[in-house]
């Protein structure tokens, strides 16, 4: 039984791929799996892993018979492995050289913790950016760990982030706890997908460690989902977080309730500039924004409940516009951000 199994989801990344499993290839620690999961590519993206990997027998493809989507094709990655600790890696993504063998360093030094998260390296635009973890470096159980579990979801004050990055890609997890949590998010759930999972595994969790240290490489790039109008995005948020706070029923000593609330109340402002991202006439975005948001009861206690919460300045305004139903001015807030977004996106389409 392998330490790590590697799950690598795989659809339309043929520009990328060869980077993604070189970067595990060179790996100096050798004691894993990878499971590459083809969710039906239709271009040459399995022929090139195929290349790559040649007859290396860690190396496990597998294929979906249609496109199913990465929750689906993270979860028959879950299924298949073996590992005692699953990461992910994505396609469009890479690994430090020393990626496993530091995880190891942790697992072996630190009890063996239930999870481990770490930084990442951020590749926007042709910038390189680092991206710590905003909590100290430790091995978190017992009170610290209730403490550090009640803030996940919290926006810094600093940062405008929340505290822990929701990525199932900058956490090492043991198989037995994410198996568990990963095959609860419905495949529909095509966004966010990450807070679900990350977020419910970390709540029951009973130790975890904190390696301030960046060990994987995210590239943004346009064709990603985060770069993109995302139809269902309201409904696949309000399934999640009501889904997140169950994962506490059992426990009274973790109110994550105000945590919840600034999410929600995040989640609404940002439905706002996900809208005008549509091609929906000014008078259709604008009875979105009256009758999804503004009259929904769940987003209007949130709104209540996350007054004065630690988010950037922008999505505020437009929260608090919400917050009073004032539907023509959350619209006019929105309206920068098409723009903006717009300038973003050339901006990466010729790069």
């Amino acid at each position: 039984m392998p330490l790590f199994s590697i799950i690598v989801p795989v659809y339309n990344v043929e520009r990328y791929i060869k980077t993604c499993l070189d970067s595990i290839i060179a790996q100096s620690f050798s004691d894993f799996e990878v499971i590459i999961v083809d969710d039906c590519s239709p271009d040459n993206s399995i022929k090139i892993a195929e290349t790559l990997v040649g007859t290396d027998s860690r190396f496990i493809i597998t294929h979906h018979t249609q496109n199913r989507g990465v929750v689906a094709a993270r979860n028959t990655g879950i299924e298949k492995a073996i590992g005692q600790y699953i990461v992910f890696v994505d396609p469009d993504d890479w690994i430090e050289q020393n990626f496993l063998f530091l995880l190891n360093t942790c697992i072996a030094e630190n009890k063996r913790p239930d999870l481990i998260f770490f930084g990442m390296y951020l590749h926007f635009n042709k910038k390189t950016t680092e991206s710590r973890i905003n909590v100290d470096e430790r091995l978190y159980y017992g009170v610290n760990l209730l403490q550090l579990k009640a803030n996940i979801l919290c926006f810094s004050s600093k940062t405008h982030q929340r505290t822990i990055a929701p990525s199932v890609c900058l956490k090492a997890f043991k198989r037995t706890l994410i198996k568990l949590y990963a095959s609860q998010i419905p495949e529909e759930i095509t966004y966010a997908e990450d807070v679900a999972c990350s977020f419910a595994c970390i709540l029951n969790s009973s130790s975890i460690f904190a390696y301030n240290q960046c060990l994987y490489h995210y590239r943004v790039n346009p064709g990603s989902t985060t770069m993109k109008y995302i139809p269902s995005y309201l409904k696949m948020v309000l399934w999640i977080y009501p889904f997140l706070s169950a994962q506490t029923k059992t426990n009274r000593q973790i109110d994550i309730s105000r945590a919840i609330a600034e999410n929600i109340a995040h989640s609404a402002a940002w439905a706002v500039c996900n809208e005008m991202l549509s091609t929906k006439p000014t008078k259709q975005i604008k009875e979105f924004i009256e009758t999804e948001i503004c009259e929904n009861e769940l987003i209007q206690q949130s709104l209540d409940g996350a007054k004065g919460f630690h988010d950037y300045a922008y999505y505020r305004l437009i929260a608090f516009a919400l917050r009073h139903k004032w539907v023509h001015l959350a619209y006019l807030l929105g309206v920068p951000y098409r723009w903006v977004f717009k300038i973003q996106y050339a901006g990466l389409k010729k790069n």
